[in-house]
């Protein structure tokens, strides 16, 4: 056990049931012109923006409710919201999203107040930025964790490239998670962002830059999904459920703001820089079967942990016998909430996985892997999800 290390957290917490009410109370002590960034106006999100800004307006806020953001947002949709921020003199960002919302959010805060673009501030660039206008993130689903983490993930279009601005500057002053926020999910983007929940907490565990302390807040994260995932995607108005992949989701995010993740989410986001219509849920979903199968021979002792969280019965055999089982109960999710997906379902062919696995190595994720990939091995991951069927 490594008894030597950090951990993190400047972000204030506030979950529960309702939470969403105080945002006012909370964004009133930023300052009084607001940028409210969100996907497009529709469906049940646009009763809850319309909402949220007579909230804020209440309050004597000024608010311009910039709505353009996408899944996997790219630079361009990013530094459109600069321009928002910046021609209104914002002195406060809210996100209220998803994931890629939320990373959006703390991207634009980051860039209206240093020069250039958010691009130009990834994670292996210099310099670093100097400052950012105060983030309030409020989640409406439950995966990313990014209402909590240092982190903001974006695309530039042109290079297929997705990265990562990761700088503590970034975190979130506050985070308002209230999980009657997450009811109005679909079934599948609650499987997509669930199992990106149980990633990071998974991740994070087996991580080579694990600690004591993200292995309790990851292994708590395991035990909500183990329990509540499958529920939530069965009724999506479980609201024990949708509570408990609030506080999964929240504990993913603590776990990787400190520990990190591994081979999987590297070339996760590779995927999706190459092939956009894939939600990220999904790229984790498309190769963690062969990857489980990779990795666990290198961390028995973990495996074996969260394979009897899913299965207590694997308790009575040896930690090799309860790791091995434990790569057949994440298979086992993956079937039971419907993510047991082929590159084939999204139309993508060989030659892209190639394309895909040649770029492996981009983002420094694999290194964190009980096991390092090389790029044959990580092609090797991505062929066995080209056409997977049931067994």
């Amino acid at each position: 056990m490594n008894r030597t290390f950090e951990y993190e957290q400047t972000t204030k917490i506030c979950f529960g049931r309702g939470r969403l009410a105080e945002l006012g109370s909370y964004a009133a002590a930023y300052g009084k012109k607001v940028l409210l960034v969100t996907s497009q106006k529709e469906g049940s999100r646009k009763a809850l923006y319309e909402r949220v800004i007579r909230q804020l307006e209440g309050g004597g806020l000024t608010v311009v409710h910039y709505d353009g953001i996408i899944p996997n947002p790219t630079t361009e949709c990013i530094d459109a919201g600069v321009e928002h921020a910046k021609a209104q003199d914002a002195e406060l960002v809210i996100g209220l999203g998803g994931g890629s919302v939320m990373d959006s959010a703390k991207a634009i805060a980051m860039a209206a107040v240093n020069e250039g673009r958010a691009w130009d501030y990834l994670f292996f660039k210099t310099p670093a930025p100097s400052g950012t206008l105060p983030v309030i993130a409020g989640p409406t689903t439950s995966g990313t964790g990014s209402q909590v983490t240092q982190a903001a993930v974006l695309t530039e279009t042109e290079t297929q490239t997705k990265s990562a601005i990761f700088h503590n500057l970034i975190y979130p002053r506050v985070a308002i998670i209230d999980p009657e926020l997450t009811v109005s999910m679909p079934a599948h983007v609650t499987a997509s962002t669930g199992f990106d929940a149980f990633c990071h907490c998974f991740e994070s565990y087996i991580n080579v830059g694990a600690s004591p302390y993200t292995d309790i807040v990851a292994l708590e994260g395991i035990r909500s999904v183990a329990a509540y995932l499958p529920r939530a995607v069965q009724d999506g108005n479980d609201i024990e459920a949708r509570e408990g992949m609030a506080w999964a989701d929240t504990c993913g995010g603590l776990a990787i703001a400190n520990a990190g993740v591994t081979l999987p989410h590297g070339v996760g986001m590779t995927i999706s820089g190459h092939c956009p219509q894939i939600m990220h849920g999904e790229s984790l979903a498309l190769t963690y079967p062969s990857f489980l199968q990779f990795t666990y021979p290198y961390a028995i002792d973990k495996f074996a942990e969260v394979g009897r969280i899913f299965n207590p019965k694997l308790k009575s055999l040896s930690n090799q016998k309860a790791a091995e089982g434990c790569c057949r109960e994440i298979e086992n999710l993956l079937r039971q909430i419907g993510m047991w997906i082929s590159f084939k379902d999204f139309g993508v062919d060989k030659e892209t996985l190639h394309k895909i696995a040649c770029r492996g190595h981009d983002l420094p994720d694999y290194q964190a892997n009980p096991a390092i990939a090389d790029i044959e091995e990580i092609y090797r991951e991505l062929l066995a999800g080209y056409e997977r069927v049931n067994s």
